[in-house]
């Protein structure tokens, strides 16, 4: 009997996200002082009131909106599934398209981003764009991950195919680090991730070899603390559940923790299927979420993480993972506003806010 309801929980996940019209799926999220900004799945624009959690508008805008993110100067920007790159107007919260895309063989806009001197770059199919000087970045390396890709080549009349490990496969993570270099990953469940690094100030592909002897990354975020120091989440549900967190000092990579060297191999902690984190500057601690909930953990300076705090166990359905015998982790991202709230972004149950003691769901 035992057997049957596991057999039921596997697909109810499933069934729930296709029958359920009060779940909601947010794409992204951006935040500044005043408001929480967001694009849904089906790619419509909402807008929260951080002090009140009341929503502004809901958006009713026949573009179809991919991507959002804001500049230096606090200005939120919009990418659209046909290649238009739109600006919002903080005051009346209208959307003013300012160009469309030239680059060749790409429509949808997948991610915008800002270097430091507030030069835009864009994530498309093809890989990072420059939609100013018209300049496309794609010859990408594809390392540690169990998928060919494919070269087209031609010679006299005839066109074939070549194995080839240089292309690029559109992320479904993106995030710009302090030092203009913006990480990228498209998770393949069982088969790793394709992880790309491209560098917006010198404006390179960054080569990753500092990350060879790291295998099976199933990357799940990146973030930084105010140190400078990058951190990568990696987490996985195939079969059993893992994960890791990694710290990179510059180019120096060490693991902080892994689900499976706990000492106690009987407590929750030897179990966690790690997700989506982020660096909490007040508290100078980590925070992560997992499949029980989201811990927190001071950084050791040396060694690794030995304790952790389970802070709360927000009640989320999920999806399965495309490529594992499993489910894909609840939420999505997490990000600190100014006055220390968490705010987390779910699969398909809106998006979470928790002051340190009440959480409140918006959708």
């Amino acid at each position: 009997m035992k057997h049957l309801i596991a057999f039921l929980l596997l697909f109810s996940g499933i069934y729930c996200y296709s029958q359920s019209d009060s779940l909601v799926s947010y794409k992204d999220m951006v935040i500044n002082v005043d408001n929480l900004y967001a694009i849904s799945d089906k790619g419509k624009l909402s807008v929260w009131n951080l002090n009140t959690l009341e929503k502004q508008i809901i958006d009713t805008d026949t573009v179809t909106y991919t991507a959002i993110s804001k500049d230096r100067n606090g200005v939120i920007h919009l990418g659209s599934k046909t290649g238009f790159l739109a600006k919002l107007d903080p005051n009346t919260f209208q959307i003013r398209i300012v160009s469309k895309l030239k680059v060749k063989h790409s429509k949808q806009v997948y991610n915008i981003f800002f270097n430091s001197d507030n030069k835009m770059f864009v994530v498309v199919d093809s890989g990072i764009y420059d939609p100013v000087n018209n300049k496309l970045w794609s010859e990408f390396k594809n390392k540690k991950l169990e998928l060919q890709g494919m070269k087209r080549k031609r010679f006299l009349f005839f066109s074939y195919n070549v194995p080839t490990d240089v292309y690029f496969i559109p992320p479904d993570y993106a995030f710009m680090d302090s030092n203009n270099r913006i990480w990228m990953g498209k998770m393949f469940g069982e088969f790793g991730t394709a992880f790309y690094v491209f560098d917006a100030k010198d404006e390179k592909i960054v080569d990753l070899d500092f990350w060879t002897n790291y295998n099976g990354l199933y990357l799940q975020s990146v973030f930084e603390d105010d140190q400078k120091n990058v951190y990568i989440t990696s987490g996985l549900q195939h079969f059993s559940n893992s994960g890791s967190i990694y710290k990179i000092e510059n180019t120096n990579v060490s693991t902080l923790f892994y689900t499976r060297n706990v000492e106690d191999k009987q407590s929750v902690e030897s179990n966690l299927f790690i997700g989506p984190g982020t660096f909490n500057v007040t508290e100078q601690k980590l925070y992560f979420a997992t499949q029980i909930g989201i811990y927190r953990a001071t950084v050791p300076k040396e060694s690794t993480i030995k304790e952790l705090e389970l802070l709360f166990s927000p009640e989320l359905l999920t999806v399965r993972e495309n490529h594992a015998i499993g489910w894909q982790m609840a939420i999505k991202k997490m990000e600190f506003t100014l006055d220390n709230r968490l705010i987390y972004l779910t699969s398909i149950n809106g998006i979470g806010v928790y002051d340190g003691t009440k959480n409140v769901i918006l959708k």
